[in-house]
This record gives C-alpha cells, structure tokens and sequence, in this order.
C-alpha cells in the first residue's frame, strides 16, 4: 500500500515554510536540529512500546554519521508538533522519495525514535526506558520533546510522533543514482484531505433538511422531532473509504469553523451537532472526504 506523503522536501528547507490547511488556516514550519547519530544499520519505531524494527535501503548499507532533524509544525495556536523526522545520510540532494520497504509502524507511547541498529535489544530494559523517559521530561517543549540515550555503546534519538499515538509511513531519500542519502518518518501534519464543500443554510425547523446536492452523494441532514437542539448527520451510505464533517461558515470569513462533532457509535460517518453552537448568521459548510493530499504553500 502506498502512503500519500507530506512534501518532506518543503519541510526541511532550512528559512522555513508556511503551509495552508484546509481551513485556510496557516502552519508555519521550521527545523529543529538534533545533532549527529553514529549508524551501524538504521532501525525506526516506538522505543517506549514496541521493539524498533531495521531500515533496509534498496541498494548498498548504511554505516557513519547521519544528522537528525526535525521538521516542527506551528498551528495559528502557538503549539509546536513534530510533522516529520529525518536522519540525513549524506549530502547529497534527495531526487526522489520511496516508501520503506515494511517501515509503516504503529506508535502506543508517542514516541519515535532513530537507532543504530545494534541498539534494538538493549532498550527492551526498564533501566533504558527510565532513562529515557527521565529525559524526555526534561527536554518537554509543551507540544514536543527529544532525548538522546547511548544503549550499549549504540545511539538512539526519541523523539514526539506528530499527535501521538498512530500509524506513520517512513521514506527512503535516494539521489539520482538510487542510494540512500536520508531517511524520514512522516507523521502527516502537514497532509490536508481532497473534499467536496456544500454549503447548506442553517436549519430553522424540525424534520429532515432539503439538501438535495448532499441526498444526491448520500448524506442526509435531520433536526429530530423530539430534540431540536440536534442536527444529525447521516453519511453511512457514502463509500466506506469516505468521510463527511461539518465546519461553520458566515458572511466575509475567509475562513471555514470547528464546531463539536458528538459521535454515538462505531460509524464516524454518522454523528450530529449541537444548534445551539451554530450563530443566526452562520451556514453550515459540509465536506465529503474523497481522499488526501500534501498540503500547499501559503
């Protein structure tokens, strides 16, 4: 299965970046340098939960020096997160990014991490995850952290996994001629979602809301009859891969708005709103997902 990808080149441009999301919102990126990590092979993962697993490049071995950055992701809320990672090989341009061959890992404890790979058994030990851990409080940013422990006389770099816990992709960097000048793990802050946009006017009545454009694409809107401060959402009968959400829209905003999704059952394609959150003037801006996307510069 191929990942859609963040553009990890944009993000570790050295001045930094502004991206777009899909609120119109903008994310400022920067990188963060972590100093060097001494490689005897490579291996990625959650060092805290799970046994990291070995990075095989698609030609030649990895072996020396590789300098650890980060790319840091800044909402229009001031908290920083990190939306990739990466451990530069060489110095040489990366013509072309490919996905690991099985480097898709999940993370329980919030962490990811850069190895060498000798380091793999030793942090399966309570001393190493206290040491770690110890650290990573101490080097708390608010919404990220790092640590950096020697396991056998073996480097490791911990780092925040973008929001947390997950699923995340890594990538090869290859020059032109195929081999391995770096490796990154996208943690898919800056992956935005290909929709469709109807906007429906605020539903002033009890009973099903006349949206024939949604009907058509297999969502429908209802105010129920006994509890009007509700507006349900129904998206069951859209393709299983597809999602729809609800943002708030009104007069001379650029910009759409969060409002709370209240989610009763497994189905996260049916869900409803509270009315009494939507203004007068405000209009409903439904988005059916159909897929993702790398987000854009501002």
């Amino acid at each position: 299965m191929t990942h859609v990808r963040s553009d990890l080149e944009l993000a570790f441009m050295s001045q930094g970046q502004l991206f777009r999301d899909d609120d119109g919102a903008t994310i400022a990126v920067r990188v963060e340098p972590l100093g060097e990590l001494e490689l005897a092979g490579v291996a990625i993962g959650d060092p805290l939960a799970s046994e990291l697993q070995t990075a095989t490049p698609p030609t030649g071995t990895i072996a020396g020096r590789g300098r650890v950055e980060l790319a840091l992701a800044r909402a229009e809320d001031g908290v920083e997160q990190v939306a990739a990672a990466r451990v530069v090989l060489a110095e040489t341009p990366v013509a072309r990014w490919v996905e690991v061959e099985g480097g898709v890992f999940g993370v329980d404890a919030g962490m990811a991490a850069f190895a060498s790979a000798g380091a793999i058994t030793g942090l399966a030990t309570e001393a190493v995850a206290e040491e770690l851990l110890g650290l990573l409080d101490k080097h708390d940013r608010g919404g990220w952290t790092w640590a950096r422990v020697e396991v056998e006389g073996h480097s490791v770099v911990v780092f925040s996994s973008g929001h947390g816990d997950g699923i995340y992709a890594s990538y090869w960097g290859l020059d032109g001629e195929g081999r391995a000048v770096a490796l990154a793990i996208d943690f898919g802050l800056l992956i935005g979602r290909v929709f469709e946009r109807f906007v429906v006017p605020r539903p002033n009545r009890r009973g099903r809301v006349d949206a024939p454009a949604l009907a058509a694409r297999g969502v429908t809107l209802r105010v129920p009859w006994l509890a009007p401060r509700w507006l349900e959402i129904h998206g069951a009968r859209l393709p299983a891969e597809h999602r729809v959400y609800v943002r708030l829209t009104s007069p001379g905003e650029a910009a759409d708005r969060w409002i709370r999704h209240h989610f009763t059952g497994q189905d996260r394609r049916v869900f409803r709103i509270d009315l009494r959150e939507v203004p007068a003037e405000a209009a409903l801006a439904v988005r059916i997902v159909t897929g993702l996307r790398p987000l854009s510069l501002a």
